[in-house]
């Protein structure tokens, strides 16, 4: 039983693209479409951006036909793809730039602020600090999902002060989405201070009040990972859930758009 789709050599995707996508090559050089199907593979070239071409019905959902494929009825010169690839990534430098900068930021001010409010200075101050994260954590209310990561980040965070054996360098070492995670469970005072520190360095992306940071912080991590590891941008905003294709509410995909373009700035 085949589990993948069949590979396909640069000469089978050229012949896919123009007789199931109705893309057309005319006039383009046989070396420059293959390499840009090389360079920027399949599916970061065409597949975020075939919906635009796609047949959609009055609620602008895609129509599928018996086979369930999309129906593609205009004919789409290559190169609109490779220009809506290259515009989406032209901008992917300036969005790293920026995310690093918060990212060191937040992890900098989250930092100083735990080790010197707990004042940790030996093992005991250290576990009244993981059992207060914890604490909160029980009375964190948010999906189960959500919760479970968040008592991994703890746990993992307090099982590796042994092997680093710096408090410094165990901060140092978290990933922004385990930043993310001891945040959410800090005192409300102490997500404050950290909030107001932050706004100072206009590191915030123009949230001001924390209630909206918190909520779009889980944004800020995926469009940092989707960035880092040079994935579509358009795939992540409209989609979930992309194993199944389940695509995320109108309203989500504004939030996405809006905080990107916070970035590109």
């Amino acid at each position: 039983m085949e589990l993948f789709k069949k590979p396909l050599s640069l000469n089978e995707q050229i012949e896919h693209l123009n007789t199931q996508k109705n893309i057309n090559f005319y006039g383009l050089d046989d070396r420059f479409v293959k390499n840009c199907l090389l360079k920027y593979n399949y599916i970061n070239l065409i597949t975020p951006f075939k919906h635009y071409y796609a047949l959609k019905n009055i609620n602008h959902e895609l129509i599928k036909d018996e086979y369930g494929n999309h129906l593609y009825p205009n004919i789409i010169e290559f190169n609109e793809y490779v220009i809506r690839y290259t515009n989406e990534r032209k901008h992917y430098a300036t969005i790293y730039r920026n995310i690093s900068d918060f990212e060191v930021n937040f992890n900098s001010i989250i930092s100083h602020y735990c080790i010197t409010t707990y004042k940790i200075n030996s093992i005991i101050t250290f576990n009244i600090f993981i059992n207060s994260l914890k604490l909160n954590l029980m009375k964190f209310n948010s999906k189960i999902k959500l919760r479970n990561q968040i008592y991994k980040t703890i746990t993992d965070f307090e099982s590796n002060l042994y092997e680093y054996n710096n408090l410094y360098i165990l901060f140092d070492r978290l990933s922004l989405n385990d930043l993310c995670n001891i945040f959410r469970v800090l005192d409300d005072k102490l997500k404050n201070n950290i909030l107001s520190k932050l706004l100072e360095f206009k590191k915030t992306f123009n949230f001001t009040d924390l209630k909206t940071f918190e909520e779009k912080l889980h944004i800020i991590v995926g469009i940092r990972n989707c960035v880092y590891h040079n994935n579509s941008l358009e795939i992540l905003i409209r989609f979930y859930n992309f194993k199944n294709y389940d695509l995320r509410k109108s309203s989500d995909q504004r939030s996405y758009r809006n905080i990107i373009e916070k970035l590109v700035k």
